[in-house]
């Protein structure tokens, strides 16, 4: 991360530079509504408010990304100098996209199977959009810094989670169970029901998300965001005046993100971990040449 550019921005025109950092803040502040706002789990009615309202603020935050993209693939399409990089994702969308449409002509509700498609779609055409637009080293530790502190947020509502609010929920369930049954549309004796229980019972730790799976995937996703900036700050401590603080507040943030990671006990996101780090090392081992 000590490179001075990923690539040369300087032949774009003033109105792409600052269209391009539009589109960036548009992403960094879409990555942290959808991290700390918490969707009602367990919801199956279309009935319930809190299950409507969660659909309409999928299809605003997917619509504002889809329009994102294509607002930047056109106005780069039909300028002078266009350029776009490779992310690797192309053929799985198309297949993904393909398959998807499919499925919405097959599927006895249309208009479910449009919404999880356009939810879906949303976060990958977000990826293959910053991949464009992070040709600067100022940009990608920007968004490496909102993750890091994105994931500290997340460790501290995973510590409360922890320490104080299941018990209590636990507690306020067994008071009136249907006072908090009833507006999350889920029935006594349902399947629903059950899954709620199993949830509530087994104190899992998700942070602001609804499962610890998902809590767990994002530490993890944060730690390497603030590993990225500790080696960084760890390389070039020693010519920056604060250099120091910066790297003791950046190793803070990785143990604060790492502790939420392990809270949340998820067995997948561990199991990502354990990969990760074999893969790495495998890596780094040198292959004997003949």
């Amino acid at each position: 991360m000590t490179k001075a550019a990923i690539s040369c921005s300087l032949s774009k025109s003033k109105g792409r530079v600052v269209l391009e950092y539009v589109l960036l803040a548009l992403c960094l502040c879409v990555i942290a509504i959808r991290t700390m706002f918490t969707e009602s789990p367990g919801s199956q009615s279309v009935n319930v408010p809190a299950n409507l309202n969660d659909t309409v603020y999928s299809l605003l935050i997917s619509t504002v990304l889809i329009i994102s993209f294509v607002v930047w693939f056109i106005t780069g399409f039909f300028s002078r100098r266009f350029s776009y990089r490779l992310t690797g994702v192309e053929i799985g969308l198309i297949v993904f996209s393909l398959a998807a449409v499919i499925g919405i002509f097959s599927a006895a509700n249309k208009r479910a199977a449009i919404t999880n498609f356009v939810t879906l779609l949303a976060p990958i055409l977000m990826a293959v959009l910053l991949v464009q637009i992070l040709d600067s080293q100022v940009k990608i530790k920007l968004l490496l810094a909102v993750i890091a502190a994105l994931g500290v947020v997340s460790a501290y509502q995973c510590a409360e989670q922890f320490f104080v609010s299941n018990q209590m929920t636990i507690e306020q369930y067994e008071q009136n169970r249907q006072a908090m049954l009833g507006p999350l549309g889920i029935h006594p004796g349902t399947f629903e029901h059950f899954l709620f229980e199993h949830r509530l019972y087994t104190k899992g730790v998700r942070g602001f998300f609804t499962t610890s799976n998902s809590a767990g995937s994002f530490a993890l996703l944060a730690s390497f965001a603030a590993v990225g900036l500790f080696v960084d700050k760890l390389k070039n401590c020693a010519n920056e005046a604060s250099g120091h603080l910066r790297l003791v507040i950046c190793g803070i943030g990785f143990v604060v993100v790492m502790f939420g990671f392990a809270i949340a006990r998820s067995k997948g996101a561990i199991a990502a971990l354990l990969v990760t780090v074999s893969t790495y090392v495998a890596l780094l081992i040198p292959f004997p040449t003949t």
